[in-house]
Parts: C-alpha cells; sequence; structure tokens
C-alpha cells in the first residue's frame, strides 16, 4: 500500500500491489513490471508521476506493453571481421540483415548460437590469421560459418576444418544469411528487431565506410584481388549517393567530406569523415 510521505498533503490515488520481497539475496531474479495507462487532465497526469516515481524507488520497472514478453530469447550470433576496409562493409551488411531478423550480437564465442568468421585471404598472414580465428570458434562455441575472401578457395578451410557449417566466398550475403537460418532459425520480435536506416556499423561513431566498386580489372603480379573478387564492378551512382544520403542523416552526420578512393581495389571504399566531433 502506498502510503503519503510525512508533510505531504496529497500524493494520488492509493494502490494496492504485491510488494517487492525485502529480503531476497541479489541473483537473478528480475525485478517486477509494471505497465501504467495514464489518462485525463494534466493533474492526473501528475498523479501518475506521483505513484511512478514511488513504484521505481522501490525497484519496480515499467513494461512497455500490457502482454508479458515471450520467454524465448533471441537468437545470439558471435561475428568475427578480418581483413581490409571492404571486408569490414561485407560484415556489417552481413550484421545488418541479421539484426533486422532479430538476432544479436553475442560478446563471446561460448555465449552464442553460433559464430560467422570473415576472412581475409591476401596475405599468407592474414590467411593464418583467419584460419588460427576458425579454430578459436570452433574451440569454443563448434559452430561456425567461414565467408569472406579465403572462401574463395574452400578447399584450404575444409581440408584443416571439415566440420564447419558453411564456407561461402565475398559478396555472398544470401548465402550467409541461409547458412545462418538453417544452423539458428530466427526468433520473430516485433518489437525490438529493429535497425538504424543506415544499418550496423562497426566503425567509430564519427566516420563510417561506402562501398563503391568491388573487384579490379587490373592484374598486378603481386595482388589476387581480382582472383578473390573478380572484375571491377562499380556500384550504381544512385546507390552510392542514397547509402551516403542515410549516412548524412544518421548519427554519423558528417560536416566536411574527407574521401578518397584510387585505383587500387584494395582501397576503393569512400571512408566518411568529420573534422569535428558530432554534436548529436
Amino acid at each position: 500500500m502506498l502510503a503519503p510521505d510525512p508533510g505531504t498533503a496529497y500524493i494520488g490515488p492509493m494502490v494496492n500491489i504485491d510488494p517487492v520481497p525485502q529480503n531476497a539475496a541479489p541473483g537473478p531474479e528480475p525485478a517486477r513490471k509494471i505497465s501504467f495507462v495514464s489518462l485525463g487532465c494534466p493533474k492526473a497526469l501528475v498523479d501518475s508521476e506521483r505513484i511512478i516515481t514511488r513504484l521505481r524507488a522501490e525497484g519496480y520497472e515499467l513494461a512497455r506493453n500490457h502482454a508479458a514478453p515471450g520467454p524465448e530469447p533471441a537468437r545470439k550470433i558471435s561475428f568475427v571481421s578480418l581483413g581490409c576496409p571492404k571486408a569490414l562493409v561485407d560484415s556489417e551488411r552481413i550484421i545488418t540483415r541479421l539484426r533486422a531478423e532479430g538476432y544479436e550480437l553475442a560478446r563471446n564465442h561460448d555465449g552464442a548460437d553460433l559464430v560467422i568468421v570473415n576472412t581475409c585471404g591476401f596475405l599468407d598472414s592474414a590467411q593464418a590469421e583467419s584460419l588460427s580465428a576458425i579454430g578459436s570458434a570452433l574451440r569454443d562455441n563448434g559452430k561456425v560459418i567461414v565467408t569472406g575472401c579465403m572462401g574463395a578457395e574452400p578447399e584450404k578451410i575444409t581440408a584443416r576444418f571439415p566440420n564447419v557449417l558453411a564456407v561461402t566466398g565475398p559478396q555472398q550475403y544470401e548465402s550467409v544469411l541461409d547458412a545462418v537460418h538453417r544452423a539458428a532459425p530466427p526468433h520473430h520480435h516485433p518489437f525490438v528487431d529493429l535497425v538504424p536506416p543506415e544499418g550496423v556499423k562497426l566503425t567509430p561513431r564519427h566516420y563510417a565506410y561506402l562501398k563503391i566498386s568491388e573487384g579490379c580489372n587490373n592484374r598486378c603480379s603481386f595482388c589476387i584481388i581480382p582472383r578473390l573478387r573478380g572484375d571491377l564492378v562499380s556500384r550504381p551512382a544512385a546507390d552510392v549517393l542514397r547509402e551516403a544520403e542515410r549516412l548524412v542523416g544518421s548519427s554519423i552526420s558528417p560536416r566536411r567530406w574527407a574521401n578518397w578512393a584510387s585505383g587500387c581495389a584494395c582501397t576503393m571504399s569512400i571512408p566518411i569523415r568529420m573534422s569535428t566531433p558530432s554534436s548529436r
């Protein structure tokens, strides 16, 4: 029972409710949740505010809707992104799709439903790092999907790790999602399956990469990018502009553009940077 504080003439209607246990030891038991509907004039709104203030002070939480949340938690994916900025953009696109379908990102392999490793195959050292990441994910989790540049030569992966769930090449987003759906079908949570319009970004808030092309038409003797990512394919200018507009309208909000793009396929991504920290 809520009672007036000493010296308070009126605090609003009295409310009967089960009290929060006073002697409960700290642990996994969640706080009780109250769904609240406030109607009427501003005086009634003030009454509601006072009631809610007392409830929050006693440890109750406010629920966003009347219906009890479903007991089934969202699937969790642990993600490892290796390699160049182009691979990072691929990772962002995969994660964006996963978040839109209700998946959550796990901080550790052992707490996830599966692990996705986006590999790099440009140098021997990069391939060794990718193989090490795959081995670590298999050891800690056991369910691993491999994508990225090393996926263009899947035999290098399956020869060492035959138990991976799937191996896909770079830019094969749908194949990655299909593999995820087979291994860990998503749960539908209509109130939380929301992502920002610019998608999920793995870069700091003050800049983001905007991919403008894939592959390369040059055949440099020292570079294997054309073999991994194919011939040069530019994105339509309208698509690039639309994505740039979404980034500008997001929390990144660059004030000045510091863009670069060279002829090498390794650097055909445009970093969108800010000269000063965002005010948002």
